[in-house]
């Protein structure tokens, strides 16, 4: 008999319990960081690269800014579950959010794996934790 030996791909997401959040801009003088946390599913040796897209009302260069659209999680040879956290954006708090406006961000690839979409894992000890391939922020002051 020829046994091979199948690995599942590592599932990239953004947890469910991050939620929908506001940002609320407080100063008119600086720029309000978002980290973002990507959770991945599964072990690997490589770094992963993780693409993303951007959306909604805000506009990107406009009412914030972005190093890239890519993010880096590290090697995962250790837990099968690990979230990495990034500051992935800076709102510049000089402009007009009296008017509520969003920014979605969705995971749209991974070099190695795979992109959650509402899947529910075991995190630890019978804690579950559901991965989704989009966040969307709420910006306001």
């Amino acid at each position: 008999m020829n046994y091979e030996e199948k690995t599942s791909k590592p599932i990239f997401g953004i947890p469910a319990n991050f939620a929908e959040e506001t940002l609320v801009i407080r100063s008119k003088d600086a720029i309000t960081q978002l980290i973002l946390p990507i959770t991945v599913n599964g072990l690997f040796q490589f770094p992963q690269t993780v693409k993303l897209a951007f959306s909604g009302s805000a506009k990107m260069g406009v009412d914030y800014e972005t190093r890239e659209a890519t993010f880096v999680l590290y090697p995962n040879t250790i837990s099968p579950i690990v979230t990495s956290h990034s500051t992935l954006l800076g709102v510049y708090n000089s402009r007009d959010f009296s008017t509520p406006k969003t920014i979605q961000i969705r995971l749209v690839e991974a070099e190695e794996g795979e992109i959650a979409n509402g899947q529910e894992f075991d995190y630890y000890r019978g804690e579950k934790i559901v991965l989704n391939d989009t966040y969307t922020l709420t910006v306001t002051e």
